[in-house]
């Protein structure tokens, strides 16, 4: 698996330093926990497109879950009452009689208990998958794109209106793949992932971005 920090970029040479209690003390530069070479390799199986079969593949077992326990909750009351009739009719026919036995409630009971864990489950991969498809997009594949052209140089000559086809790309990309049902939470996330890119670029930007106060009403109408 490949966390969403492992994603964000290192962050500038000035800004690469451990805190230290001791103001004095000579600070350590602070090494990338993953090599990008090896995330690289990992997120060859996580592409967009990819995460996207996954969603709609995890919907998709929620909703026929759905339906294969309304069709068992149907049939256990069709056999419930043809064994009420059962009863009935051998109790007016026969004294003594007695009906063939039934499937306990508590081994339905069970079943839905498996059906309840495999919709907890889809649910948790559901949301690990979303939290982590908005950051892969902005920050691994727009980072070129994106994340070191924005602002680069200056706020006038790289403004977010230059980048907006290529998060429009991204967006078609995912529509065209995703399930109805999941696609507003999909594109929720690529922009909250592009808004933290956006805040990336103003603490992290490194010495390739200098901000003027003129700059200002620029980036609000950038937001």
């Amino acid at each position: 698996a490949v966390s969403r920090a492992t994603l964000l970029p290192v962050a500038p040479v000035l800004t690469r330093y451990a805190e230290s209690v001791n103001p004095f003390a000579k600070r350590k530069l602070i090494e990338p926990a993953v090599r990008e070479e090896k995330v690289a390799n990992k997120l060859n199986n996580l592409t967009v497109p990819k995460l996207c079969v996954k969603l709609n593949t995890l919907q998709y077992i929620r909703d026929q879950l759905d339906t294969i326990e309304e069709g068992i909750k149907q049939s256990w009351v069709d056999v419930q009452s043809a064994v009420g009739l059962l009863d009935y009719l051998s109790c007016m026919t026969s004294e003594g009689a007695t009906s063939k036995s039934s499937p306990s409630d508590e081994s339905i009971d069970e079943l839905f208990t498996i059906f309840d864990d495999v919709r907890r489950t889809a649910v948790n991969i559901t949301d690990t998958i979303l939290n982590f498809i908005g950051t892969r997009a902005v920050f691994w594949d727009m980072r070129d794109l994106l994340l070191f052209s924005l602002y680069r140089t200056s706020v006038e000559s790289a403004r977010m209106e230059i980048f907006i086809p290529t998060i429009e790309q991204v967006l078609d990309q995912v529509c065209d793949l995703i399930v109805d049902v999941l696609r507003d939470r999909v594109v929720l996330r690529v922009f909250q992932a592009c808004m933290e890119g956006f805040i990336w670029v103003l603490l992290d930007g490194g010495p390739s971005r200098a901000f003027l106060e003129t700059d200002v009403n620029l980036m609000k109408d950038d937001l």
